[in-house]
């Protein structure tokens, strides 16, 4: 299993040369995505993939849709923000049915 944090760089600026990167630990995922925020990346995304240790397809896991979203980093958003973009996320795989939702729930 891998982490994968992308990130999403300032309003009306260019994103990153490569925004995706991979940790084998999950804290360090999230070290990664907290202490980007503080610095140069207005949001940074937390993904989780099963199946591989392997950086490279864990990215392309992501790039393709087949990853966990687990949640969003921001240093500007609230906890109350965070919330309602995790439930959006559930309701849109609720929405795209029961492979969706499957998939959303990591099982």
């Amino acid at each position: 299993m891998m982490f994968v944090v992308r990130l999403q760089g300032p309003s009306g600026e260019p994103d990153f040369t490569n925004p995706f990167k991979a940790f084998l630990q999950e804290a360090a995922a999230i070290s990664h995505a907290k202490e980007s925020v503080k610095t140069d990346a207005e949001l940074a995304f937390l993904f989780e993939v099963s199946g591989t240790d392997d950086p490279r397809r864990a990215i392309a896991a992501v790039k393709s849709g087949q990853a966990i979203f687990l949640r969003p980093y921001s240093a500007t958003w609230r906890e109350a923000d965070i919330q309602r973009a995790e439930e959006a996320a559930r309701k849109r795989a609720w929405d795209e049915g029961p492979e969706a939702m499957l998939q959303h729930l990591g099982l």
